[in-house]
């Protein structure tokens, strides 16, 4: 009687887990024929197999008993891991676009990889691309999940800037939807009971009016990729804008809004944007304002530090954000869904 079957994972003492493929009885003492990779079948002696239940799978055991493996099969191992995750750090859009690559234009591409929302707000200062960075975003998420629905809402005077850009530097044909065409498209959706592909780019003054938003709600429609530019038209919750944003988010999967002037904003204006992205993580303006207190004094200890500050000036800061009344509690994380406790 043999030791091991076929499809039982094993282990080379002091080397690779593999997995049994054939069974070789006949020989002394029965060896077998042991799958590691594609290139790697090699045939190994019962004594020199041992099951993987049986080993320590503790790391301080593992090399206080010296047991290490090939660098061969530690690179397998590592390449087998690296794609069995999402690719956070690598990029297949690097280099698939006609622009002159600038190292901050990816920052917001890897912080949305990075991220368990799929939402980012990308707030850069006018002139430093946030038109470019969208489109490598885009690009990136289309070369990894193939986007069948992409929507642009922006308003009517850079409808165009829109559409020349991401043919132009990304290769990429979207069309200039009214918002009569949004509604039929919506109005497929629901006779159908799924929205067609689509890649369109619509106004928000042509969107807002009417009953998109409402429409939105009741249809089963599901945006791949959502991109607002100058979000902060959104700000207002009592507006018919803010509504849309609602049902837009709503539907969408990954959604990216734009704006050169969040930090111009109110505070209740700045939550009303964020609270639109995540509504089950910023659920309520109090707890939004106390995120802020040491946002704040990072900044006034930053632009201290740039001033020439003494460090017992900038450590100074720190204390009395320690010592306020409005010291932020501690808030959970809270995946998109999940209910924050009482």
């Amino acid at each position: 009687m043999t030791a091991f079957e076929v499809g039982a994972r094993v282990r080379i003492i002091g080397g690779p887990v593999g997995m049994v493929m054939e069974v070789q009885s006949h020989l002394t003492p029965p060896s077998y024929r042991v799958f590691l990779s594609a290139l790697a079948t090699p045939l190994v002696s019962e004594p020199d197999l041992e099951s993987v239940d049986t080993v320590d799978s503790d790391l301080g055991a593992l090399l206080r008993a010296g047991v290490f493996t090939s660098a061969g099969a530690f690179r397998f191992a590592l390449t087998q891991r690296k794609l069995a995750d999402q690719l956070t750090d690598t990029l297949f859009s690097y280099n698939a676009a006609r622009i002159e690559i600038q190292a901050h234009q990816f920052k917001p591409l890897l912080k949305l990889l990075d991220s368990p929302y799929r939402r980012l707000l990308i707030a850069d200062e006018v002139g430093l691309g946030k038109t470019i960075e969208a489109g490598i975003i885009l690009n990136e998420f289309d070369l990894r999940e193939r986007l069948e629905r992409v929507m642009v809402v922006c308003p009517h005077a850079l409808v165009h800037k829109w559409r020349d850009e991401l043919d132009a530097k990304f290769g990429m044909r979207f069309e200039h939807w009214s918002g009569t065409q949004v509604r039929t498209w919506i109005d497929e959706a629901q006779k159908n009971g799924q929205a067609q592909p689509m890649r369109c780019i619509v106004s928000l003054e042509g969107m807002r009016g009417g009953d998109i938003a409402e429409l939105l709600q009741a249809a089963p429609v599901f945006i791949d990729m959502l991109i607002v530019d100058e979000a902060h038209h959104l700000r207002n919750d009592e507006t018919q804008s803010y509504a849309l944003g609602e049902a837009l988010t709503g539907a969408a999967d990954i959604v990216l809004f734009l704006s050169a002037t969040p930090l111009n904003l109110r505070s209740r204006d700045l939550f009303n944007l964020v609270h639109l992205l995540l509504p089950d993580v910023y659920t309520n303006e109090e707890t939004f304002d106390a995120q802020l207190v040491p946002n704040q004094a990072l900044n006034q200890a930053i632009r201290m530090l740039r001033g020439g500050a003494a460090n017992t000036d900038v450590r100074s800061i720190a204390l009395q954000v320690h010592a306020s009344p409005r010291r932020p509690p501690k808030i959970p994380h809270l995946w998109p869904g999940q209910t924050p406790p009482p």
